[in-house]
This record gives structure tokens, C-alpha cells and sequence, in this order.
């Protein structure tokens, strides 16, 4: 399926802030609607855990004169520098405690800068699209004020989150993630700690997201009446599905977990189904939208790290799969929510769902009114079946290049280290290394090259087969059109 950037808007906003003797400046917004955020929650009450967030955001850049792009070094430390600032941000998702929402703190100001790692231009973030293709990537961090509603219990962190990472252009690309700091203190709204930590395992603000339609769905679901009589009903209709992924194309991701088996985040988008109950007449389904139905997708066996090794990605493959969904349901002239989730999985053939897959469900919930109280009426998913996949809906195609599989490995290194990388079609590859002054150092390929995976070994020596010193380098990878760049640390 086509993939769709999760970047919707990127406004230049005319601001034109002017002091005394100042120049002008000019502040562009760049708003993120498919945010994706793996949040390391530490409650006393439940331990820790890993949490995944979705939602939307939106950060100011502020230039240093009218034309955005220009900046100056303001540390004296050689590399032009900007300061940027989180405005906006509404991310949800559900843990252990129940319903967990993140905002920005509106008393607290979330700052932070992007820096250029090299100097090509003075005056001038070097960093795509304000440089050309070639510019470096540039450094960027955000000391984050939020309040966290875990469950309807308002918290806040007094203490700035420092968040960190490596931007390849600005609005971020699909690869740029931030990671945070440590973990921080949550307070209550009387400022008194709560015993509450979290970080940020990674913040994701331009991942791709697959939009995959399905025209055919069908579930059969048990209502259970407040006497605890069973009603089985089978539904039908549709549903979509998002999935997001961290890499730089479709298919491409990474361990979240550690467990040694890539995965990739789901959110069910839609799901409209109806039947008709014998006893209970016309019966309906859909989301409860003020709850994120999320779930998750991981290989079973891990064939080539980074990718989810799964149909369409890959030759063969099954995949756990499983969904915590919030729903609405209408039966008997009433309409009933969940606010604990229905969860439901089991293993995939294809991605998201396979067209013979059953996802199996796990247990009742208790339906609530509209007030939020309870109804007596329970309700379990015992099977849902998406059926084949109808469309996918795309706002822009894959990368050629799956610039996203770029690693080294070892790194840091001494004396050789292999690059890995991968392409979608074939065509002219090159790939060079770069000090840190963004001089070329060697050009390690230069030639045609088929589609899949590729490597090339660098022995840590220059174009004239001098052995170079200890320090930070760059490879560069540049084809069809795209260039792509990672880290490699020279230890010796």
C-alpha cells in the first residue's frame, strides 16, 4: 500500500518582530498531525511501563532577519544557530492507570534551538530546505514543560523534560526522532510531587503512516444485558486502520521494546459496522472517539533489522498484531461506551491484517451512558475479521530510497566499520564520508547499484588512504534524488 506523510501544514507565518536598533525577524510554524510518541511512564502503584501516545503538535521557528532559512551563531561556537518553541500539543493514549492525555503546559514556555552540525554557509542554517540536498543535518533540543492527565488526575513537571535529537530538514523528515534526557517529576495541581516520573523514549513528529482501508469488515460481538442474558450479534462494514512508521519508507521500523523483533504503532481510525440482534433489533458499532484505539504490530521472527518482516514488506513472514479499541454501540434506542478497552488480537499474515486473519477478543467491559455511568450492559469482541484491504488512501509515495535502513555497524569503531543501507529501486548510488566541517573525506561508492539491502566497508582511512583521526564523521548516502546522512564515531 502507498504510504502518507503524517506532515499536513507548514505555514510561514509574517511575524515581524522588531526591536530597537533590531532587525527584523520572521517566525514560521510547522504543525504535525501524526505525532507518535513512546512515553516510559513510573507510577508508585503500577512500576514502569512504555506507553504510546498519538496526536498532533505544532513548533515556531523564529529566523534571525525577513527570509526564513537565516540565522546567526549566537553561542560564538562557530555553527549558526535557531530558537525554536513547542506552541501546541494534544497527544492521547491509554496505560495501566486508564486514559492517559499530554498537553503543553500554558504557564511554562517549552524552548529549545536547532543548530547546524557544519558551518558550509554563514548566516544560514545549513539544513535542508534552506540549504541544498548536501547541507548538513543539525542538532535540536526542547526543554518541555506538558501537563500529563493520567485518568483524570492532573499533573504537571516543574522541572524542564530535555529532549534531544538530530533533525535532517526542517519541517522534520521521517526519520528525525527525540529522545529524552532521563525522566522527570510529575506534580499535582497543589505542586506537591506525586511519586510519578516519565520520559520520552522517542518522539516522533513526521512519521510515514499507511492509511489501509477495508470495505468488508465483520465481527461477532456478545452483549450481555444487566441480568447477564448473552446476545450474540454479527456486525458488518468498514474500517481504517493508520500505521506509523519511524523509518524513512513504508515497512521500515524499529525494536521499541528491546525484545529483539521490530515493530510498528497502529490506531484504528474507523470502524462502522451494524446487524440485526433476533431479540434486540438493529444493533450498531463504531469508535468512541474520545478514547485513541491503539495497537501495535511485531514480527515473529526477525530476518532483516529495521524492517517489519511481513507481506507486503517482505517474501513471507506472520506477525503478532492486537488492538485496545474504544467503542460506541447503539442497541435498544440507547447509546452505550466503553472506557476500558476491548482487546483483541492474534497472529497476521500481512499487514495490518491479512484478508483471512481473525483477531480473537479478550474478555467483557462495562458499557456507560453518555454520562458516564454505568449501564449494567456488558459487551465482548469474541472475533473481528477485516476482510481484504479495499484502498490505501496516499498523500505522497514512498521514498525511493529507504534511507531509513542507513546505519553503521560497529559504532562507535576501530579501526573498520560496515554502512548498511537499502534501496527501493536501483539507480546511481553514492555514498561518502565527511568530517564534521562538512570536507569531503572519501568517497566510498560512486556506481549503480540493484534494489534491497547493501553494505560497504570504510577502514577509517582518507581519499589518499591515510589513516584519519579519532572523532565524529559523517556518511552521506545520495540517490535518486535523496540524500540521507548518519553518525559514525571513530574510537581509537
Amino acid at each position: 500500500m502507498k504510504s502518507s506523510a503524517s506532515l499536513r501544514f507548514a505555514a510561514l507565518i509574517p511575524i515581524f518582530l522588531l526591536a530597537a536598533g533590531a532587525a527584523a525577524q520572521t517566525v514560521t510554524a510547522d504543525r504535525y498531525e501524526d505525532v507518535c510518541v513512546l512515553m516510559d511512564l513510573n507510577t508508585p502503584w503500577g512500576g514502569a511501563e512504555k506507553v504510546e501516545l498519538v496526536g498532533i503538535c505544532t513548533t515556531e521557528t523564529t529566523w534571525d532577519a525577513v527570509e526564513p532559512g537565516s540565522a546567526n551563531d549566537s553561542d560564538g561556537n562557530g555553527r549558526d544557530d535557531v530558537p525554536i518553541e513547542l506552541v501546541a500539543l494534544s497527544l492521547k493514549g491509554f496505560s495501566s492507570t486508564g486514559p492517559v492525555t499530554m498537553t503543553v503546559n500554558a504557564y511554562m514556555s517549552s524552548l529549545g534551538e536547532i543548530e547546524e552540525l557544519s558551518n558550509i554557509t554563514p548566516g544560514l542554517l545549513d539544513l535542508p530546505p534552506y540549504a541544498p540536498p548536501s547541507g548538513s543535518p543539525a542538532d535540536s533540543f526542547f526543554d518541555v514543560f506538558v501537563e500529563v492527565d493520567l485518568d483524570g488526575f492532573r499533573t504537571h513537571n516543574r522541572e524542564p523534560m530535555r529532549m534531544t535529537g538530530h533533525l535532517s530538514s526542517l519541517p522534520a523528515a521521517h526519520v528525525d526522532d527525540l529522545v529524552s534526557v532521563g525522566l522527570v517529576s510529575l506534580y499535582d495541581i497543589n505542586a506537591e510531587p506525586t511519586g510519578i516520573f516519565f520520559g520520552v523514549d522517542r518522539w516522533t513528529l513526521n512519521p510515514y503512516v499507511e492509511n489501509d482501508v477495508f470495505g468488508s469488515a465483520n465481527a461477532t460481538i456478545t452483549l450481555h444485558d444487566p441480568m447477564g442474558l448473552p446476545y450474540p450479534v454479527t456486525l458488518t462494514g468498514g474500517a481504517q486502520i493508520d500505521v506509523f512508521f519511524t523509518g524513512d519508507a513504508e515497512g521500515l521500523d524499529d525494536d521499541s521494546d528491546g525484545d529483539g523483533l521490530d515493530d510498528a504503532s497502529m490506531k484504528f481510525v474507523s470502524l462502522n459496522l451494524a446487524g440485526i440482534s433476533p431479540t434486540l433489533g438493529d444493533v450498531s458499532l463504531s469508535l468512541y472517539t474520545a478514547l485513541p484505539s491503539l495497537g501495535e504490530i511485531e514480527e515473529m521472527v526477525n530476518m532483516d533489522p529495521g524492517r517489519l518482516d511481513l507481506p507486503p514488506f517482505a517474501a513471507s513472514g506472520t506477525a503478532d498484531s492486537f488492538f485496545d479499541v474504544f467503542t460506541e454501540i447503539s442497541v435498544v434506542g440507547t447509546t452505550m461506551h466503553n472506557t476500558s478497552p476491548l482487546h483483541v488480537g492474534g497472529p497476521v499474515t500481512y499487514k495490518p491484517v491479512g484478508e483471512d486473519d481473525i483477531l480473537t477478543g479478550f474478555g467483557l467491559v462495562s458499557l456507560l451512558d453518555e454520562q458516564g455511568a454505568s449501564t449494567g450492559w456488558n459487551l465482548m469482541i469474541d472475533t473481528l475479521r477485516l476482510g481484504p484491504l479495499a484502498t490505501g488512501v496516499s498523500d505522497d509515495g514512498p521514498p525511493i530510497v529507504r534511507v531509513s535502513a542507513l546505519h553503521a555497524t560497529p559504532n562507535p569503531f576501530n579501526p573498520a566499520t560496515t554502512i548498511h543501507f537499502s534501496l527501493g529501486v536501483s539507480g546511481h548510488v553514492r555514498v561518502q564520508v565527511l568530517d564534521m566541517r562538512g570536507r569531503l573525506v572519501r568517497t566510498l561508492l560512486d556506481e549503480d547499484h540493484s534494489t534491497g539491502p547493501q553494505k560497504i566497508v570504510w577502514d577509517g582511512t582518507d581519499a589518499a588512504g591515510h589513516s584519519v583521526p579519532s572523532g565524529i564523521y559523517m556518511a552521506r548516502l545520495i540517490a535518486a534524488g535523496k540524500t540521507m546522512t548518519t553518525r559514525l564515531a571513530l574510537v581509537k
